[in-house]
């Protein structure tokens, strides 16, 4: 080990180090020896990026031994070193004796499997019934999407995680999401479980950049249900020019040409995480007025003081506005509404939406 570490001595940017570590496995190197390079570029970037070691030991392997490590990773364990380094050994041991492993491997990919109903939907890769894309055995555009569990690494809408193993932006409260889209498409997760994805939007956060207040826009951003965090994708920013780097001291993502902070970046329990506030939602008050003050200008004589109705009028008149929000804005005597009836209606308009 102390070998190894003594050839990577020479300290790497964040950017150099992400580049090593999106690399394929040297067909050359053993597992541990695998385990040990990528231990030393954690190291020589300063260390922080354990979550990534144990991702690349699971991301690279070959098909079959990919299923077999997807299903043996502990998302609850924060030990990820010692993870990495016990699925390495067990990948080296795989690829010597693969007669001995091979029925081990299928009682775990049948452990996996099991309980699934037979897939009937067809493949958008090869075009054939009986698997997904995710899934697909002939390889290229149909690798999964991984989608790296963390663990209880944050709390709080607040604190995003920027995941160069997710190949998407992902998020939990749909509410978020502008320019909604439905649409109908899955992630594979390490366990081996699939992550449904119902609908994609855009999404604008309000971000600190060296300090300073901006918004930032993300497109082709998904919402699932069962999502344990909001991910940001480092793979999407860096298809749009932006990597990792330093800035005045300051861990920030910036464009590679140097024009331009995105926003800055934190380490909580060697985790990058990026803390930042969904813009439509801090403003949520000023739409809810502005639509009110609309509506109020349009019809002439009306007292604009304060607008009396139903809790379902106000509910459709603020964009479909969940009933709980709508009586919180009205219990603000600046808000200039008051709600004559309480009575929640199922409404037509949210249910098909949900569906």
């Amino acid at each position: 080990m102390e070998k190894m570490l003594e050839a990577f001595t020479t300290n790497l940017t964040p950017a150099q180090a992400m580049k090593l570590f999106t690399a394929p496995k040297d067909a050359k190197r053993t597992w541990p020896e695998y385990y040990m390079y990528l231990v030393a570029i954690s190291e020589a970037c300063g260390g922080g990026a354990d979550y990534l070691v144990l991702n690349n030991v699971v991301h690279y392997a070959f098909a079959d031994l990919r299923t077999v490590l997807m299903a043996k990773v502990d998302g609850t364990r924060q030990d990820y070193l010692q993870q990495a380094e016990e699925l390495a050994h067990f990948a080296q041991s795989w690829e010597l004796e693969p007669a001995r492993h091979r029925n081990m491997g299928r009682e775990v990919v049948a452990a996996v499997s099991k309980g699934q109903k037979k897939e009937t939907r067809r493949c958008h890769v090869c075009n054939k019934v009986g698997h997904l894309r995710a899934n697909c055995p002939e390889g290229g555009r149909g690798e999964p999407d991984l989608t790296f569990a963390v663990g209880d690494v944050v709390n709080g809408e607040d604190v995003w995680i920027l995941d160069s193993g997710s190949s998407r932006h992902l998020v939990r409260e749909e509410s978020w999401l502008d320019e909604v889209e439905l649409c109908n498409d899955e992630c594979l997760q390490p366990n081996g479980e699939p992550l449904k994805v119902t609908k994609k939007g855009t999404l604008t956060l309000l971000v600190t950049a060296c300090g300073k207040t901006k918004s930032v826009k993300l497109t082709d951003v998904y919402y699932a249900a069962s999502v344990l965090h909001n991910l940001i994708s480092y793979g999407k920013l860096d298809e749009k020019g932006y990597t990792l780097t330093h800035r005045n001291g300051q861990r920030v993502m910036a464009a590679k040409d140097g024009s331009d902070v995105a926003f800055d970046v934190a380490m909580r329990r060697n985790v990058l995480v990026v803390h930042s506030t969904v813009e439509n939602q801090e403003r949520a008050s000023d739409v809810i007025m502005a639509a009110l003050d609309r509506e109020v200008s349009a019809a002439d004589g009306v007292d604009s003081s304060v607008q009396k109705g139903s809790l379902v009028e106000f509910h459709k008149r603020l964009r479909h506005l969940s009933y709980n929000a709508v009586k919180h804005l009205a219990q603000d005597p600046s808000s200039g509404i008051e709600i004559a009836d309480h009575r929640r209606v199922n409404c037509l308009t949210c249910a098909q939406g949900k569906q």
